[in-house]
């Protein structure tokens, strides 16, 4: 083949990789999210979402949990958001932010739900763990009724 023609073919299938993978996830080894309730004698509602992957409604009595996996952005830009909603409060937290998360918690990263706010198991032991104020909730509640399908 004449050189000339395999540097186009080349180029081709390099231009063809971008527009069709460029999310590229195949690269990157699966993550999985694990969500606990920690909140002793409640249970919680929790609704996750991506821009494109909505998760459904879970209720999760005291120490129970759900697992969701999926494979990393190439560019770095995963994001899953829940909104939970316990007996006396409701609040939305970015449960996976790729460029946050993915260098702490690796392939595996699990979440404490917790009164205080949820927190981000280090896998190198508790002493490390990540915890997070909860964030100010929806005014008036109206949009994450509207999410948890109220």
């Amino acid at each position: 083949m004449n050189p000339i023609n395999s540097h186009r073919l080349l180029s081709l299938f390099l231009v063809l990789f971008l527009v069709t993978g460029c999310n590229a996830g195949f690269l990157l080894k699966k993550t999985t999210v694990r969500v606990t309730n920690e909140m002793k004698g409640a249970t919680i509602t929790v609704h996750c979402k991506s821009k494109n992957t909505d998760l459904g409604v879970r209720k999760l009595e005291f120490e129970g949990f759900f697992e969701f996996r999926f494979r990393p952005d190439f560019w770095g830009i995963t994001l899953f958001f829940c909104y939970i909603r316990w007996p006396t409060d409701a609040a939305y937290f970015d449960i996976y932010v790729q460029n946050r998360d993915h260098g702490v918690c690796g392939s595996q990263c699990w979440w404490n739900i917790t009164p205080d706010g949820p927190c981000l198991v280090h896998p190198k032991g508790a002493a490390r763990d990540i915890c997070y104020q909860w964030p100010s909730k929806p005014p008036g509640n109206e949009e994450g009724s509207n999410l948890m399908g109220n």
